[in-house]
């Protein structure tokens, strides 16, 4: 869905109503609707932007720089779970797409956490190199925080680094 910026108090609410009504609905290209927002928004404005990231990492980068040429401001809220961060699963685990219909696969997660955690730490480098090249901020967000007190973290810090 695509909400035009308002400046209006009721705008939020529209916002968060879009929000609880929709359902997820299949693969997905970070990168290409990212581009598409670019696209539609004729005045610079803030992007806040909630996501576990899990595209094309240059495009991503790509994107992230298209969007600050045309000034627009963004805020990157990335999305894990702490199951992912960690990958502490102690017995065998069946893993199921979330964006696959059907596919799933069964592993002994001790067998393959160490090269796992690499693969995730190179992941996450890559992310927050992408943001800093393109002068995007980079917000970690672990599902098992409320997003408000991510978010009022974040801007106590931006607020104390701008004085």
């Amino acid at each position: 869905s695509f909400i035009p910026p308002r400046a209006r108090p009721r705008h939020l609410d529209v916002i968060l109503e879009t929000l609880s009504t929709t359902a997820p609905a299949g693969p997905t290209s970070l990168a290409r609707d990212l581009r598409e927002l670019a696209n539609r928004l004729k005045r610079r404005g803030l992007i806040i932007l909630f996501s576990d990231c899990f595209d094309q990492v240059k495009e991503l980068a790509h994107t992230f720089r298209l969007l600050r040429s045309r000034h627009h401001e963004v805020i990157l809220c990335h999305v894990l779970a702490p199951e992912e961060l960690a990958f502490s699963f102690p017995q065998w685990t069946r893993f199921e797409s979330l964006e696959q219909a059907g596919q799933s696969i069964d592993l002994d997660p001790a067998s393959i956490r160490g090269e796992y955690l690499d693969r995730l730490q190179t992941f996450l480098d890559e992310i927050r190199h992408a943001c800093g090249e393109a002068a995007c901020d980079y917000v970690p967000c672990s599902t098992d925080q409320p997003v408000g007190r991510v978010l009022a973290d974040y801007l106590r810090r931006r607020a104390a680094s701008r004085k």
